[in-house]
């Protein structure tokens, strides 16, 4: 059985906030998800997306088994902590997770530019 690759995998507590931006991810042609608990995170990391978005704002939802399989990925996989300006009170808990970059929550343009296109699929887990 083929398990799905995802290109984009969006790691949040509150996946419904993003749920604008995965529409316009997805009516672009790109194969998006999002997971809200670790164990989902994890499996869905272990599908080798091309790009994991981190939610700083309103949490990831991840464990240190998830982030060390996301640093695990280093060099195939970018990483980008979504933030709101600050580094809120989830940001602590993930001090091990290793990043590519930071992008404003609300700023999709540089998500939209490191994305590759594929096939449209929307999940959320």
């Amino acid at each position: 059985m083929s398990l799905r690759r995802y290109d984009v995998l969006l790691l949040s507590a509150a996946p419904q906030m993003y749920a604008p931006l995965l529409d316009s991810l997805t009516s672009s042609g790109i194969r998006a998800t999002a997971a809200c608990s670790p164990q989902d995170a994890f499996r869905l990391v272990e599908r080798s997306p091309q790009t994991v978005l981190v939610d700083l704002v309103h949490g990831a939802g991840l464990d240190l088994a998830t982030v060390e399989a996301i640093n695990r990925r280093r060099g195939r996989t970018m990483v980008l902590a979504l933030h709101d300006g600050r580094f809120g009170p989830y940001a602590e808990s993930l001090w091990d997770l290793s990043v590519d970059g930071f992008c404003r929550f609300d700023d999709w343009g540089p998500i939209a530019s490191v994305t590759p296109t594929g096939n449209r699929t929307f999940a959320l887990h």
